[in-house]
């Protein structure tokens, strides 16, 4: 603790019953120890070109031994001189040396270090189950976890604005590059299937989630979205590249209705993207991973405080990638038939009817022999 022992002190506690049938009072006995101990000013002098203050008080053996305080004269109010050790009780006691105050508030420091085989957090949670109790007992005390404690609670306030600015930011960059509000919601879908990757790691290694595994999410979600990103600016690029050649083959389908416009164009894109960039993206997750692998797994001395970290973002790429390659062409097609279905509703209530598919046509005798 933060609470050094002073010297001894003597404390004077006063007989009142006893005081008064001599004659004196508190105020009169502690103006005579004071005067004692502090020392009276008797006179000045002239000490060449200073002036000296002359001052009496009592020895210091006074103040080292109890025995000879209780044999300090008093005078009481008749005249008389009485012993104090005769009207009071001298108890010797240990001084304060310092006082601490936080907020005009005394306080006392209680630190402790911990030890390997558990966390700062595990036993912050001891502690809080047994301070209620404590405080029950000792009215007018107040306890609070300060300390590495606090420091993780001011740093994970911190960390939680940083992701939420983070998060921003991604979607308004993403927002741009695909020209769209809602295409960013896609590719920032499988984040949260990045953090899972994440606590399915941290559960695999036996490894608590500290702040420099929370830093490693943050930074995680910068990166799981780069290969949402190559699939739905991939898959946007090939509709609008092969969009008059499938638009031809709509048309020659004369069953289909105006809502089932554009679904070829959509699956014809997104299983070419699956099939053209499932390749450069596995290779770029393994070349992150693997550049990683050294400082996650094999860290010594000070690159240990920087493992966290890298096995965060190994953990949560790894499993993120593989969500990816489902996840992204799944939520995309959902969302291009919700815009669709809009379409639709905000074209019918504008008045334009949908008409059934024509009955089929009988094939002529060409077809017959062809067929």
């Amino acid at each position: 603790n933060d609470f050094p022992p002073g010297k001894t002190e003597f404390r004077v506690f006063l007989d009142e019953d006893r005081a008064a049938g001599a004659g004196v009072d508190v105020a009169s006995v502690g103006e005579s120890l004071a005067a004692a101990f502090r020392g009276i000013e008797a006179a000045k002098l002239r000490w060449g070109n200073d002036e000296v203050t002359i001052r009496v008080k009592i020895d210091e053996r006074f103040s080292q031994d109890p025995e000879l305080l209780r044999g300090f004269r008093l005078t009481g109010r008749s005249g008389e001189s009485i012993d104090l050790g005769s009207v009071a009780d001298i108890v010797p006691t240990e001084g304060i040396a310092r006082v601490k105050r936080i907020n005009n508030e005394r306080v006392l420091t209680l630190s402790a270090d911990v030890l390997p085989i558990t966390t700062s957090a595990e036993v912050n949670a001891k502690i809080k189950e047994w301070v209620p109790e404590l405080l029950a007992s000792h009215p007018g005390y107040t306890a609070s976890l300060t300390g590495e404690n606090e420091d993780t609670e001011k740093s994970l306030g911190a960390m939680i604005f940083s992701a939420a600015v983070a998060l921003l930011l991604i979607y308004g960059l993403l927002a741009t590059i695909t020209n769209s509000f809602l295409q960013p919601i896609v590719i920032m879908a499988v984040i949260p299937f990045g953090i899972v990757g994440v606590f399915i790691g941290l559960i695999f290694q036996n490894e608590a989630l500290g702040l420099m595994s929370i830093m490693g999410t943050i930074a995680l979600a910068g990166i799981v979205v780069n290969n949402s990103v190559v699939f739905v600016d991939f898959i946007n690029r090939y509709r609008h590249q092969h969009a008059r050649f499938d638009d031809a083959v709509e048309a020659a389908n004369i069953r289909a209705l105006p809502h089932e416009m554009g679904s070829f164009a959509r699956w014809r894109s997104i299983l070419a993207s699956g099939r053209t960039r499932f390749r450069p993206i596995f290779l770029t997750t393994c070349t992150t991973v693997v550049g990683l692998l050294s400082l996650a797994f094999q860290s010594s001395g000070q690159e240990q405080f920087l493992a966290p970290m890298a096995q965060a973002v190994v953990w949560g790429l790894s499993f993120s990638t593989l969500i990816t390659m489902v996840l992204i062409p799944c939520l995309y097609a959902i969302l291009d038939d919700i815009r669709t279905l809009l379409h639709l509703v905000t074209t019918t209530k504008e008045g334009t009817s949908v008409s059934p598919p024509p009955p089929p046509r009988e094939p002529s005798e060409w077809e017959h022999a062809q067929g």
